[in-house]
């Protein structure tokens, strides 16, 4: 049997967990839904698409802090899912998990997507980013949080720059 062949076949089981229902959900965004963590895991472990969004251009992440449910939420960040994938809001606008934390209030979300390497000053579909939302919203703890992200972040590049050489 060809390289190709063998790829295929190992791989191909998994493309079927990433398609849609006649709902438009995929099996993970139906199992975040349903608050369904044995499941989670399970497609997780399998390879389900982390990032994968339904019909609706949610992911399942997005659906996830759209319920307040950290424990699902950490759930999927230690299953591979990007805390910078953009989704569709009911607006119609992409948003980011970040955004969305600011504008909440959530302290702890914001926490874990910024361990999680999400970026506070990442512009979402409206142009606005987390920093943005924040301040505009008034939570002032998640401001200032952000404010310190974004220093020591380029104190990180200022030092990387000046390591190769390269005016900052």
């Amino acid at each position: 049997m060809g390289i190709k062949k063998s790829f295929n076949r190992l791989f191909a089981p998994h493309k079927a967990l990433d398609k849609l229902n006649d709902k438009g959900q995929t099996l993970l965004t139906r199992a975040v839904e349903e608050g369904d963590r044995i499941t989670i895991r399970n497609l997780l472990d399998a390879k389900a698409g982390p990032d994968v969004k339904d019909g609706k251009g949610r992911t399942p992440l997005s659906l996830a802090i759209a319920a307040n449910d950290h424990a699902i939420v950490d759930q999927l960040l230690k299953g591979g899912a990007d805390p910078s994938a953009k989704y569709t809001d009911d607006d119609g606008v992409e948003r980011l998990p970040l955004n969305t934390a600011a504008a909440k209030g959530d302290v702890a979300l914001a926490k874990r997507l910024l361990q999680a390497r999400a970026f506070p000053s990442t512009p979402d579909g409206a142009g606005k980013t987390a920093l943005d939302v924040s301040r505009e919203a008034g939570h002032d703890k998640i401001t200032a949080m952000f404010v310190e992200v974004e220093r020591r972040e380029k104190e990180r590049l200022r030092a990387m720059a000046m390591m190769y050489g390269h005016p900052f």
